[in-house]
């Protein structure tokens, strides 16, 4: 696992852990509110390789194309059931929210991550 944010030489998390981090996190976000101890629990083991994804890439860039998912503009390889089940999600995130793409920039907090991806799960036009 890699270290806390900003650790020097920390291993970059794999592509899969920052994924399927956020496909939990939303799934949360659809269920408790963001303030809630499930929300907190699950972004405890989410958010870290999502953090640190961004901060070591300085920008992640998560879209949809004909062609399927793009990562920072390189398509997402869905080469197992697996990570298909995790593209196949985060389009639908991004089909549910009515967005084509988002970038993520580094030094984006937890707290602000949170609230961007409460934004994405719910229908915030609904309330």
């Amino acid at each position: 696992m890699a270290g806390p944010v900003g650790t020097v030489g920390a291993r970059e998390p794999r592509l899969s852990d920052v994924l399927g981090g956020l496909r939990i996190v939303v799934a949360q976000l659809r269920l408790y509110p963001k303030a809630s101890a499930q929300v907190a629990k699950v972004g405890v083991i989410a958010f870290p390789p999502m953090l640190a994804y961004v901060e070591n890439k300085r920008k992640l860039t998560i879209g949809s194309s004909p062609e399927g998912l793009l990562i920072n503009g390189v398509r997402f390889p869905a080469n197992d059931v697996a990570a298909i089940a995790i593209e196949g999600s985060v389009l639908a995130l991004l089909r549910e929210a009515s967005v084509k793409s988002f970038t993520l920039h580094a030094g984006i907090s937890q707290d602000e991550l949170t609230g961007f991806l409460h934004s994405l799960a719910v229908k915030f036009w609904e309330y």
